[in-house]
């Protein structure tokens, strides 16, 4: 009897332990699926890949997340709730508001299906980090958000050598300039929170690195020629220089943040010079905001190929780029508040509405995120957005997470991105939605580890 409860007690270790076994690789599976899916985002041509990485990454999250102690207490924050009322309200919009109904469903399945997938996969990366050493998740962390852009350009360098000039165009560096330029304003903006953060202890060498990157990020806006990025890198510069003379917990001594100062005031004024001598739309840049604000003096918006650009008081044509952004986003502001529930979940919501006045305009989108997205769900929806990422970074604001000026620079940063590019970019919805599930549940395991219900190595 006693050998037969012994032999009983060891096959119930050996499944115990095969099943940590395997916990603990499905952990592992899911940061490296989480890995992978983040540099192949702004690739082109990587649809299928991408779908089944997502696929992969939240179901790995999900069992991760039911096999949690307290799986019930990650549904329950308010950020999390209101994303699930967007997603409710994106389905009724598409099933009884929806000018086009088919075009609707269609994007709902192919483009917020992904997004909460992303999101599920972001929850689950933060509960895998559970059996993961701290420092092999803050590698692993690292080396996700900075990795990419530096690959890049190595990679571009390679080629250049190769062919004896600069390969600008090498795996999307100018044809997808903008997906490459986004994921690198989210390398700065992590670079830039983890300098500060660095700034609370005695300085080191490894502290200068993130200089390091945030002038790699730079060097990307001026060679892809994105005016975009060096607007948004040196805001970023700008405000790291504003915490460090004004912040006063902070331990650097005064010549290291003078220094730190000087570099990063190089950084913004290198970066305004070469964009300026490369980017001809800084040439009469007033002029072409005062123009494309008069959407009525000025129609040429509707339709550039058939109207042409209009001119300035010097007789020269406005810069495409400055007439079309400040003219949609004048006209987008008047065609949501005459429809402020929206057009119906498309990409093209925007050029439909602007359609019921001006049956031949030809419009892509706003370029503007937040237009796109009010033209799509309406104001409720942008409404459930906002308020689902302000609780998300009110969350993470309270803990005591060493993630938590990481993740509200690159929540933040991304939200700034929406005014600058169209939401019809996917892997925008889907980052978002990614950051805010991993870094909530980051934060929502330092809250629990602080008054004792799980510890983490976070």
């Amino acid at each position: 009897m006693r050998e037969a409860r012994n032999r009983h007690s060891c096959l119930q270790r050996m499944r115990l332990k095969q099943s940590i076994n395997f916990y603990n690789l499905l952990c592992r599976i899911s940061l490296l699926m989480a890995a992978v899916l983040y540099f192949v985002w702004p690739l082109p041509h990587t649809m299928a890949l991408r779908y089944l990485l997502l696929i992969v990454t939240a179901s790995a999250g999900t069992i991760i997340y039911l096999s949690h102690a307290k799986p019930l207490k990650t549904i329950q924050e308010p950020w999390f709730l209101f994303f699930v009322a967007l997603l409710c309200w994106g389905i009724f919009h598409a099933a009884f508001l929806s000018s086009n109904g088919a075009e609707a469903w269609s994007e709902l399945r192919g483009e917020w299906f992904k997004a909460y997938l992303a999101m599920f996969g972001g929850i689950g990366c933060a509960l895998a980090s559970r059996n993961i050493k701290e420092s092999t998740f803050n590698f692993f962390f690292i080396v996700v958000l900075v990795a990419q852009p530096v690959l890049f350009l190595l990679l571009g360098a390679i080629k250049s050598l190769q062919q004896g000039h600069m390969a600008l165009n090498y795996w999307g560096l100018v044809d997808h300039k903008m997906s490459l330029a986004f994921f690198s304003h989210l390398m700065v903006s992590f670079s830039c929170a983890k300098l500060l953060d660095a700034m609370k202890f005695p300085i080191n060498v490894s502290t200068y690195m993130w200089l390091f990157f945030i002038a790699l990020g730079f060097y990307i806006a001026v060679t892809t020629n994105t005016r975009n990025s060096i607007v948004l890198l040196s805001i970023l510069c700008a405000m790291t220089a504003m915490f460090i003379i004004y912040r006063t917990r902070l331990n650097a001594p005064m010549i290291t943040r003078a220094g730190l100062l000087t570099v990063l005031t190089v950084a913004i004024v290198s970066g305004v010079f070469f964009s300026s001598k490369t980017n001809g739309s800084w040439r009469n840049f007033g002029s072409d905001i005062k123009i494309a604000m008069q959407t009525e003096a000025y129609p040429n918006w509707i339709n550039r190929a058939k109207y042409g650009l209009p001119k300035n008081e010097n007789g020269v044509e406005v810069s495409d780029s400055n007439y079309a952004r400040i003219a949609f986003a004048v006209a987008g502001l008047e065609m949501v508040l005459q429809h402020p529930l929206g057009y119906g979940i498309t990409r093209h919501a925007f050029e439909n509405l602007v359609k019921i006045e001006h049956p031949d305009a030809d419009i892509a989108n706003s370029h503007n995120g937040y237009i796109d997205f009010v033209a799509s769900v309406g104001f409720p929806g942008l409404i459930l957005l906002l308020g689902g990422v302000f609780f998300a970074l009110k969350q993470i604001r309270e803990s005591s997470s060493v993630w938590s000026r990481p993740a509200i620079w690159i929540i933040t940063t991304i939200m700034f991105n929406w005014v600058l590019d169209p939401v019809s970019r996917e892997h925008y919805f889907e980052t978002l939605l990614f950051m805010v599930g991993l870094f909530s549940t980051l934060s929502l395991q330092t809250s629990q580890a602080k008054s004792g219900v799980r510890q983490t190595h976070l």
